[in-house]
């Protein structure tokens, strides 16, 4: 296990050792059968691209150096349930947090946070949420849609006020608000979680109460695709037992495997967008077929483009099997 030194601010923990990172391979390894992936105090600023092939139900990154939310999580977006960032130098949460439709758990305790953004109204499954000890200085009204919420860990931010909202939290047992200098409910209710719901109800107006459904915005690949004009474009195949599409892609000079992942699927749109569709990524050069499942991968198929050898790329669907 990383050391830390003190009491382990994000900022005193050192990057991994070779050792540990043979423990991060393994851990990823582990996480197939178990679904679990613990990479918690490993210094870590980015998850293993071979992370997110895998249908995780929980991710562990807390004591850690991360200054976003992880490149790819929405490829798992639709199966985890519990996602921990606490303890690590997060300034914002991005808008994809709102894709993690199955999340019941999310810890952001001891993090820079200054807002949370509205999407995350849509995690329509959470249960608790541990944003203590950050930075926060307003909350979006839009949290109040997440109605299965039974623990909400405020503590220890800069809040002067709960938007009135908050009282259609009718399923919430554990409101915890000390540390805030907050105005409105007042002091003398924040330990008392009903009383404080009641005072929201009888003071939000119309304009003050959430929309009954949050407005769906225009979705983003977590990172923007920019074309580079030197890089020819590919050419791509959907394969399928009914038919071939042929397709374009546009290329970075720079693209990790997610963000190439994220570009070919982009491309296709409709299903292929999905999280619940998993897909495997191949080209063919020479007579040969090079599977891509690393950014090692991607590097070397813009290479060939880049050398006027005009790889085919295919993209085919991974069928999921049970057994009886």
């Amino acid at each position: 296990m990383m050391r830390r030194a003190g009491t382990g601010a994000p900022s005193n923990l050192i990057s991994p050792t070779r050792d540990e990172n043979a423990l991060i391979q393994k851990a990823v390894r582990d996480a197939q059968n178990s679904l679990i992936l613990d990479l918690s105090c490993k210094g870590l600023s980015s998850v293993p691209p071979s992370s997110w092939s895998i249908m995780l139900q929980e991710l562990d990154l807390n004591h850690n150096r991360f200054t976003a939310l992880p490149d790819g999580i929405v490829f798992v977006g639709h199966a985890l349930r519990k996602l921990d960032l606490s303890h690590n130098c997060l300034v914002s949460l991005h808008p994809s947090i709102g894709q993690l439709r199955q999340l019941t758990q999310l810890l952001i305790s001891r993090n820079p946070i200054r807002e949370l953004p509205a999407e995350i109204g849509l995690l329509s499954s959470l249960q608790s949420l541990h944003a203590d000890h950050c930075k926060l200085v307003r909350l979006p009204r839009e949290l109040a849609a997440c109605t299965k919420l039974l623990v909400l860990d405020l503590q220890y931010n800069q809040l002067t006020e709960l938007p009135p909202s908050f009282y259609r939290l009718s399923s919430l047992g554990m409101l915890l608000l000390e540390g805030n200098p907050l105005q409105s409910p007042p002091r003398r209710l924040i330990r008392h979680t009903a009383a404080v719901l009641s005072y929201l109800r009888e003071h939000c107006t119309p304009e003050q109460d959430y929309p009954q459904q949050v407005p769906p915005k225009k979705q983003s690949p977590l990172l923007p695709v920019s074309p580079v004009p030197q890089i020819p474009t590919p050419s791509v195949e959907r394969e399928s037992v009914e038919s071939t599409e042929h397709h374009t892609v546009d290329l970075t000079a720079n693209m990790t495997f997610i963000e190439f992942c994220t570009a070919v699927r982009r491309q296709f749109g409709g299903t292929w967008m999905n999280c619940n569709v998993q897909v495997a990524l191949r080209y063919e050069l020479a007579g040969k077929s090079h599977p891509i499942v690393s950014d090692d991968d991607v590097k070397k198929f813009i290479l060939a483009m880049q050398t006027g050898k005009r790889p085919m790329l295919r993209i085919s669907r991974i069928e999921q099997t049970t057994e009886s």
